[in-house]
């Protein structure tokens, strides 16, 4: 978690420091909500002495966990409806012990708990409706907005491979698609309300144990979709 954070405080930093602020209109936000895995199918190898067993998990229940995150973005001068921002959030979907049908037992095996930890670094490109206007709110009290982005998504894997507890991290890239509101409570200040979905390309953990002075090496692929929602505020300049 405080590694997590500190990934999240420098991209922002950076991102503050990347945008001029004399050029359009400006913005930071923080957030926080409730991230909503879907069950995943988890492809499995085993290696042992060069016998090399494989199967796939089918449907993993992954558990709703806290989303934390912020971005910093701006709306272009020439045209103050579109929009860039980059943000940084963290969440846990993590899977409690549970019995799962695989290919090669239909039936169901039983399965120990995995901790799983995502940081994601995206970008989003942002539209902006404009529903009133006055002197004090020139783009109005309500904004809503939808957008469409990429992020590189950073997964650390933590289990039992076999007697010992093993971990590894991975890299993929995904998709991210959103739709908020922001409500300006004051004319620099909103309050905001999002929705996003989220789909990556394939992990790839690699794990190993040792048994009976024995190693044993495993490898489990999947991919990851979430629902997120959240609220925050933001800092408009």
């Amino acid at each position: 978690m405080r590694r997590a954070t500190r990934i999240i405080l420098g991209v922002l930093l950076f991102g503050l420091l990347g945008f001029s602020p004399a050029s359009a209109e400006w913005y930071a936000a923080g957030y926080a909500g409730v991230a909503i895995p879907a069950d995943e199918d988890i492809d499995i190898s085993a290696s042992v002495l060069g016998l090399t067993a494989a199967d796939t998990l089918k449907d993993v229940d992954l558990n709703t966990s806290a989303v934390f995150g912020g971005k910093v973005g701006h709306y272009f001068e020439g045209l103050p409806q579109v929009g860039v921002e980059l943000e940084v959030y963290h969440f846990s979907p993590d899977s409690d012990p549970q019995t799962v049908q695989t290919n090669l037992f239909p039936a169901g095996v039983t399965i120990g708990a995995a901790d799983i930890d995502v940081t994601t670094i995206g970008i989003n490109a942002l539209y902006r409706l404009q529903l009133s206007q006055s002197d004090e709110y020139p783009r109005g009290r309500f904004q809503p907005y939808g957008g469409v982005g990429l992020g590189v998504f950073i997964a650390n894997l933590e289990t039992t491979v076999v007697t010992a507890i093993d971990d590894d991290t991975d890299t993929a890239l995904g998709f991210q698609a959103l739709a908020g509101l922001k409500y300006f409570f004051i004319p620099n200040l909103s309050l905001l309300a999002e929705y996003k979905f989220i789909q990556t390309g394939d992990f790839e953990f690699e794990l190993s144990d040792t048994v009976a002075g024995v190693p044993v090496t495993a490898t489990a692929e999947t991919d990851l979709t979430a629902h997120l929602v959240y609220g925050g505020i933001a800092w408009h300049f």
